[in-house]
């Protein structure tokens, strides 16, 4: 029986998207927030990530392009300034 809910490995996996990126997306409302089990414990609704995908899907086939969360890739730029590059 597939589980009704799914943590970050499993999310990750499911949509073939890495963990900075969901969080990125989640972080600008671009994709589901996880639900607090309890402390610690993250997890989504396998049925809202099924809608996300569906949604995703469908855009793409009408030619709409999702956002571009990695554009200029700040995470590289911040920690080659942290690191004095």
């Amino acid at each position: 029986m597939d589980s009704r809910m799914m943590r970050m490995k499993q999310v990750t996996e499911y949509t073939s998207l890495s963990r900075g990126y969901i969080y990125e997306m989640i972080n600008t409302g671009d994709f589901p927030k996880p639900h607090k089990l309890s402390a610690g414990v993250s997890s989504w609704q396998r049925s809202e990530i099924d809608a996300w995908l569906d949604k995703r899907i469908k855009e793409s086939n009408e030619g709409n392009v999702p956002p571009n969360h990695n554009k200029g890739n700040t995470y590289a730029k911040d920690k080659n300034q942290t690191n004095g590059r």
